[in-house]
């Protein structure tokens, strides 16, 4: 390797996770070679270091600034460096390695701390012949960046210097390795843009499956309320690994939770065969884990374990933006059967879409759906078909809701749907869709069932009333199922509130009255 950047990095991808990292931090990141030279910038310098550049004494200064400073992080293996530069402001350096070897520096530039002395103006102005008066002009267009804000600065430069830089590496990139930068790619993107952490994540498991066989992943963020709650099935595996997180900081990597006996006589239903647990890391506190669950082909290397160190760095991050942290504390959001909202997370996202319908004013329907006879089917088939049966209902479900529709699993065999600013009608022709498509399925033993196939029986309930609360709204759902199911299931029952204080008004009955008065 000779040591030039642009020959061992993938310049096109290395600029474009860049780019990515600049913007999220909204502070110019560059790249420079071994002698000091910009290689490439992600967004403008503030027009202050322009005008520096601008002269060839300013320019050569800035080049041999970052020269001395490369030149420490190779002598003294340092991973990161924060220097003034010769014209007072403060940079954050960080070496770019490719097996071992220092090949050039990122740096996150053009940081004004605190208001820079006069002599340091009258200094530079000898320097490069500019007024100080000038140049003090040209300073106040920068604004003064926080202490917090420097030092998450330099966590993102770290992660951007150390592990990428070998996936970036064009001479040794294999393609799985193509398909790891692709996915750091859109999840940093994901991450920039998006402020809700359940939508982040759901982001990171439908690309990680892209190269690493995972079963499913959960994030638990560490709460200081000591109280926990009862646990079952997956949350006392999480109880175990929190506790063995929290003591150790480091990864735990459990290679057989069946014969491990810290997993055994504990009450719990379904061992997944492996599972790796990452620390999340911020501002050097360790604020949660996530945790991998793997299948027994998956054979985790050492590069397996670098990949799932990067991501779950980014799922740092994407925790750190979400607005709803406090309500997703020490839980998973996802059901671990279907992969739908579990019924928690989806409580939150309801009581949170019910406070914009009334200050929107539109209309908000629910859906609880029952699988009929369910106890029937994993009675004569056994509960893996029984799981089997549930995860592809959930998947027609998913497919034939909408993309703004918030799909759940309420519990057992029961599904819920919120379907954001519809009216009863548009939203009872979607579920008897659902309803329709279920009936003529396929699905294994559905001759056994007492209706000779498997049906479904929905609740729908659209909210008029702004002072109903999501609780209430589903007891109403509830009651439109039941009566569902008591009018021979396999139907949709569709009602409307539009106030708490009166009855509520039975669709289908107001349609065929609207219908026959019409006719009649």
């Amino acid at each position: 390797m000779d040591g030039k950047i642009s020959e061992t990095l993938d310049m096109e991808l290395w600029n474009s996770l860049q780019d990515n990292f600049s913007e999220s931090i909204e502070t110019v990141v560059y790249t420079v070679d071994r002698k000091g030279e910009e290689i490439s910038s992600s967004k403008e310098f503030p027009f202050f270091c322009q005008v520096i550049k601008s002269k060839d004494k300013g320019l050569s200064s800035c080049r041999s600034c970052r020269l001395k400073f490369m030149e420490r992080l190779e002598k003294e293996g340092r991973k990161l460096i924060l220097y003034y530069c010769h014209a007072g402001l403060l940079n954050i350096i960080a070496p770019i390695k490719v097996k071992g070897e220092q090949v050039g520096a990122v740096i996150c530039g053009a940081i004004l701390k605190e208001r820079i002395d006069q002599a340091v103006f009258d200094s530079l102005s000898r320097e490069i012949g500019i007024e100080s008066e000038e140049l003090l002009e040209n300073i106040s267009t920068i604004p003064a960046t926080k202490e917090e804000k420097i030092k998450e600065y330099s966590r993102i430069l770290s992660l951007l210097s150390t592990t990428l830089p070998e996936l970036v590496h064009q001479k040794k990139m294999s393609e799985r390795r193509i398909e790891e930068l692709n996915i750091l790619h859109k999840v940093a993107q994901s991450v920039s843009h998006v402020t809700e952490l359940s939508k982040t994540l759901e982001k990171v498991k439908e690309n990680i499956r892209k190269i690493i066989y995972i079963e499913d992943c959960s994030v638990i963020i560490f709460s200081s309320d000591k109280a926990k709650k009862e646990k079952t099935g997956y949350d006392k595996i999480e109880e175990i690994i929190e506790k063995e997180i929290l003591s150790s900081k480091k990864i735990v990597k459990v290679d057989s939770l069946q014969d491990d006996p810290r997993f055994r006589n504990k009450g719990i239903s379904y061992l997944p065969h492996s599972l790796i647990a990452i620390p999340l890391i911020i501002n050097s506190n360790m604020m949660g884990c996530v945790i991998f669950y793997l299948y027994p082909t998956n054979k985790t290397k050492k590069d397996d374990l670098n990949f799932l160190w990067v991501l779950s760095d980014q799922i740092s991050m994407a925790v750190l933006n979400s607005q709803n942290l406090e309500k997703i504390k020490n839980k998973a959001i996802t059901d671990k059967l279907t992969g739908l909202y579990n019924r928690e997370f989806f409580m939150n996202i309801l009581e949170m879409e019910m406070i914009r319908s009334v200050r929107l004013r539109n209309p908000l329907s629910i859906t609880l759906m029952d699988i009929d006879d369910f106890k029937h089917y994993n009675d004569t088939h056994g509960h893996i078909r029984g799981d089997s049966l549930l995860k592809d209902i959930a998947k027609i479900i998913k497919d034939e809701t909408r993309e703004s529709d918030v799909v759940g699993r309420y519990g057992g065999e029961e599904f819920i749907i919120i379907s954001l600013d519809t009216n009863s009608n548009v939203a009872f022709d979607m579920i008897e869709k659902i309803r329709k498509k279920i009936e003529e399925n396929s699905f294994f033993g559905k001759e056994d069932q007492p209706l000779k196939t498997i049906t479904i029986s929905a609740g729908l309930i659209t909210c008029m009333d702004r002072s109903i609360s999501a609780v209430e709204l589903i007891k109403e759902a509830d009651k439109s199922l039941y009566t569902a199911k008591a009018e021979g299931k396999n139907r949709v029952k569709s009602t409307v509130i539009v106030d708490k204080d009166l009855y509520p008004v039975d669709v289908q009955r107001a349609n065929d009255f609207n219908r026959q008065k019409s006719q009649g």
